[in-house]
Formats: C-alpha cells, sequence, structure tokens
C-alpha cells in the first residue's frame, strides 16, 4: 500500500496543449524535489475535467509536497495552466508490486492497522527498528510526525517498521485495542519480508508511543491473560524517549487533560494534528486525563513501572525540561528495572530527543547500534534473575572431584580440571539431547551456526525438552546460547520464537514460562566446581516450579552429562556405590 492523491481540475479547450506539455517538466520537478514520489497517472474525464492520480510512500511525503507548493518554475508552469479546482482527496493503495524500498503493510483489517516498512539500500538481512509514534495516544496524531527518525535509521542501514494503531478517538483505540495493535505490529515482523532479520528488532517509541514501545519490552513477562501476552517476536533492546512509563502517577495529575483545553499552549517543536476533526470528540472524553480511556483498570499489565522485566534491555531516555511528561517518571523506571539505561538530557524539551539533529540523538543510535551487534545474554539473564516475580532457582555448587571420589568407582582413576570441565559444558551446550537424555528428546536438538565475538561464541539451539513441572510432557524450546570460553560461563537464553536461516520458523512450545539458564565452571582448577542457575519469566513466584529443582538439588550423584561425558568422551567406566 502507499497513498494515493486524486485530483480533479478543469483546463479550458485552448490550454490543453500548454498542460500536456508542461507535465513533463512538472513531474521530472516531482522526482528531483520531492521526498517520497512515485508516479503520477493522469485521466482525461471529459472534454474539460482531468483527473490526476500521484503516488506518495507516505503521509508525510504528500505533507511536505503540499507545504512546497508551486516552488519550482517547471512546476509552477504546469499549476499555471489550470482553470479550477474540483477536488481532491486521499485514498490508499492495496496492490503495491513486491521489491518496493518504501511500502505500507497491512497488518490487521482495520484503516489504522498499517505501518510503513522502509529498506535500505542492499539485499539484507536487515535489522529492523519498529518505530511508535506518539501523541497522548489520541487520534489526532498519526505517524507521519516521526518520519525524520525513519529517515535517520534508514540511512544508518536498518530496515525500520513505521506503524500505525487505533488511537484514542477512533473505534477500537484504548482498551485493549491499542494494546492489541502494538503486540500485531511487532508480531507482524514475522515473515513479512526476507530481507528483515527477526532475530535483531528493536522497538523505539516516542512520548506516548515510548510508552507502548516499553510495554512491548515486558510482554513475555505478561500473563497469559493479559493481551499481547505470548509475544512471536521479542526485541533485543527498545527506546524510550520522554515517555510517561508511570502510568498510576499520570491518572493521578489527569495527564491528557490539557486536550480539553482549546488554548492550551502546546509543547515547544509540537507537531500539527493530522487530524483535528476528532480533537472536538477526544476533548469531550478527557476531562479527568486519558489514562484510564486508555488502560481502564488494568494498570498491572499496562504501566512499565509495574511489569515484572522480560529480559530485555531498555534505554530511558528524557530530558529535564520536559514541558509534557515529567522527567521523573522515566527516571523512577530506570531506577526500578535492573539492566534499564537511564539517560537524562539536562534542559532536554519534550521533543529534544526525538530530533535526529539533536546532540542526544548519537547516543541513542549507538546504544541501538550496540544491542543490535550482540544480544548481551548475561545482562539478559540478570535482569531477569533480579525482576520481582520471577521464579529463580540455583542449584548448590557441585564438587566434581569430590562426588566422584566418594560416590564412584572410576577405572582408570580420573581427576577432573577446569579445563576437562569446560569441554563438557562446550559437548553439552551444542547436543543437549546426547548429554541430558533426562530431560531433552533422543534426536530433538538441532544447533545452528556458531557466530565468533572475541571470547564469546553465539549460537541457536532447538530442542524438544521436558517441562519442568510437567516431566511427562516434552514441548518445543528455543535458547539463544553463549559461550564465554574465557570466564568459562554458559548462558542459554530463551525465546518464543526463531526464524532460521535456512527460513524455518521456531515457536516454543506452551505449557511452562520461558526460561534463562546459566551452567558455568567456577572454583581451582584441580577442584572444579559445576554451577547452574535458571529464571522462570513469570508474573509472580511459582513455587510448584521451583520444588521441581528439589530432586535435582538433593542427588547424590553426579548429573547425566558429567556421566555421560566420562563414559563416552573420556573413556572411564563408571560403577556407582
Amino acid at each position: 500500500m502507499s497513498v494515493i492523491e486524486m485530483t480533479t481540475f478543469t483546463v479550458k479547450p485552448e490550454r490543453t496543449r500548454a498542460m500536456l506539455d508542461a507535465r513533463e517538466g512538472m513531474v521530472e520537478a516531482f522526482r528531483a524535489d520531492r521526498r517520497g514520489f512515485l508516479a503520477a497517472r493522469l485521466v482525461r474525464l471529459d472534454e474539460r475535467t482531468w483527473l490526476d492520480f500521484v503516488e506518495w510512500t507516505d503521509d508525510a511525503a504528500w505533507d511536505e509536497s503540499k507545504s512546497k507548493g508551486a516552488n519550482l518554475p517547471a512546476i509552477g508552469a504546469f499549476f499555471a495552466t489550470i482553470d479550477g479546482l474540483v477536488g481532491a482527496e486521499r485514498g490508499v493503495r492495496y496492490d503495491d508490486p513486491a521489491g518496493r524500498r518504501v511500502r505500507t503493510v497491512a497488518y490487521g483489517t482495520e484503516p489504522s492497522q498499517v505501518g510503513e516498512l522502509y529498506l535500505p539500500d542492499g539485499d539484507g538481512p536487515f535489522p529492523v527498528v519498529t518505530v511508535v509514534h506518539g501523541g497522548y495516544w489520541a487520534a489526532m496524531w498519526d505517524r507521519r510526525q516521526i518520519t525524520d527518525v525513519v529517515d535517520d535509521l534508514v540511512a544508518g542501514g536498518y530496515a525500520v517498521w513505521n506503524v500505525e494503531y487505533r488511537r484514542i478517538g477512533e473505534p477500537g483505540g484504548g482498551w485493549p485495542g491499542t494494546f492489541l495493535d502494538i503486540a500485531a505490529a511487532v508480531d507482524a515482523l514475522g515473515g513479512m519480508d526476507p530481507a528483515l532479520d527477526t532475530g535483531r528488532v528493536v522497538v523505539l517509541g516516542h512520548s506516548a508511543g515510548g510508552h507502548l514501545a516499553t510495554w512491548a519490552a515486558h510482554r513475555a513477562a505478561l500473563p497469559s491473560e493479559a493481551p499481547g501476552a505470548r509475544p512471536k517476536i521479542t526485541p533485543v533492546g527498545v527506546v524510550s524517549l520522554g515517555a510517561p512509563l508511570d502510568l498510576r502517577a499520570a491518572d493521578a495529575i489527569g495527564f491528557g487533560k490539557l486536550l480539553a483545553d482549546a488554548d492550551a499552549e502546546p509543547p515547544k517543536d509540537a507537531p500539527e494534528a493530522a487530524r483535528p476533526d476528532v480533537w472536538p470528540a477526544v476533548a469531550e472524553m478527557v476531562s479527568e486525563g486519558i489514562t484510564k480511556l486508555l488502560v481502564g483498570a488494568h494498570f498491572d499489565w499496562t504501566s512499565p513501572l509495574e511489569l515484572p522485566s522480560a529480559g530485555v534491555p531498555v534505554l530511558v531516555v528524557h530530558g529535564t525540561a520536559d514541558e509534557a511528561v515529567p522527567a521523573e517518571w522515566s527516571r523512577r523506571y530506570a531506577e526500578k528495572t535492573e539492566g534499564a539505561r537511564h539517560l537524562e538530557v539536562d534542559g532536554g524539551t519534550h521533543f529534544d530527543v526525538v530530533h535526529p539533529h539533536h546532540p542526544v540523538w548519537p547516543a541513542v543510535t549507538g546504544w541501538i547500534a550496540e544491542v543490535i551487534g550482540r544480544l548481551d545474554h548475561e545482562a539478559i539473564l540478570e535482569q531477569a534473575w533480579n525482576a520481582p516475580g520471577t521464579t529463580t532457582v540455583e542449584l548448590p555448587p557441585v564438587r566434581v572431584n569430590e562426588v566422584l571420589r566418594d560416590r564412584y568407582d572410576v577405572r582408570p582413576p580420573f581427576a577432573y580440571t577446569g579445563a576437562l570441565l569446560w569441554d563438557m559444558e562446550t559437548r553439552k551446550a551444542a547436543a543437549p539431547d546426547k548429554y541430558i537424555p533426562s530431560a531433552v528428546k533422543p534426536g530433538s536438538a538441532e544447533k545452528f551456526p556458531s557466530t565468533w565475538h572475541g571470547r564469546f561464541e553465539d549460537f541457536t539451539r532447538v530442542s524438544e525438552q521436558r517441562l519442568w513441572a510437567e516431566p511427562e510432557r516434552y514441548a518445543t524450546i528455543i535458547e539463544h546460547v553463549r559461550l564465554d570460553h574465557e570466564n568459562r560461563r554458559a548462558f542459554f537464553v530463551g525465546a518464543e520464537r526463531f526464524e532460521a536461516p535456512d527460513g524455518r520458523v521456531f515457536t516454543s512450545g506452551a505449557g511452562q514460562p520461558i526460561f534463562h539458564v546459566e551452567h558455568s565452571v567456577t572454583g581451582p582448577e584441580d577442584d572444579p566446581r559445576n554451577v547452574w542457575r535458571v529464571a522462570h519469566l513469570t508474573s509472580e513466584r511459582d513455587p510448584a516450579l521451583a520444588a521441581a529443582f528439589d530432586r535435582l538439588a538433593n542427588d547424590r550423584y553426579l548429573r547425566d552429562f558429567i556421566e555421560i561425558h566420562l563414559r563416552d568422551d573420556l573413556g572411564r567406566e563408571l560403577v556407582r556405590r
């Protein structure tokens, strides 16, 4: 889809030749001067009446063209031949040809369930930044206000998905439609275009859009009955720019009630309303604030300050001179959320933080490049480990050689070194079905190619594993693995969805929350310890899930993966005592 401008005009018969002669110059001037101009088609309706179809990549391009008017001589020469304007309308094309660098894509059937997908030059696959515009979650403002950010990110080599969503003042806006739309828009990236790398998605939002983007960072930790739970696409990072991240505080001060005051001073650099026609209807609804229209009574499912972490890194940016959203709300969220990075812009206003030419912008794009470039497995685990409500289990460190001496007869005699125990961990990480048959269905594991970053080896594995609390059942488990070979630490970050390099798509099975794991080797080289901890992304601690690990904690013998390593890889005979 793209935006179609349909203009009907009249030309006196004696001026028809002059109009047609000027047409070619006008189109060439549009190509040279107008961002987002795609094509123009001229249709004759009768002797005097003509219909001009002009196609634009997005609404922002159309707006910019209208504001320029006849700014070039060739455009002015064409306009001068027109006798009168009959009418002008806007429409959306639904049959965009494949392969366009910019196209509008519908992720639902409602008019606002759309977004523009922008692709940079090249073949991809490209990392993706999903952009969510602000505007009090109200229908007066739309995604065209943030296209300068889009252009800057595309120039940086990112694919950009600039999404629209149902807003207050239009059918379906508010609770729960706005949240369902953001979830659907992010998840729609799966399968949208082969040029997209959906394993490297960042969500960026400004103001109300920053709130929605940050909410998207917590989706994997939402209870199953909450709108937006169980995401198909999990972002590797989220950027919040000047956002209201404490919705209870926003509700307490009647946030958004100034929309009912026609004389209220807008923030510096605020965009004009794209749909001023809906303002009166919104004004009637917001005399006590707009927050409850957005969330109803569901603050615990929608206010980022109250949501448990899902392990997604968040950059929180806010200006100290923000006229629309108190900076304290972002500060409070960053202090509470483990792993959030807080960047306060001294003297920054509400719209300063979303201008690509502002001095803070390189810090934003630098952070995006950092999280896009690598998944920080350790930070994700630590953030989940310290999040309220997460079900965490840490087994006592196992002194492997002590257990071998006390519980086994080993022929020939043997003692582990730290290096050999780490060898076992790396083999187990690559082939869990071989080394952990008690938990992983034999023959079910698939390891995808490794990438190396200094001491780190990263890869993804997919396998069928027993559910922790229901071991008679298996489910698909997706794990992004990092092996820190220098420090002998292995991290396993659970995921909802994974698109393999060959195009196959894997989805995690139902039955238990996503979990993250660390297996490590610690202690002296001649007396190494095997360490294991796991963080289940629950919204509140689950005693039944934690109890499933009691048997492992009280086992007198070594885990099966160490016994298998000893027998199959080191050629030892083991007899349990």
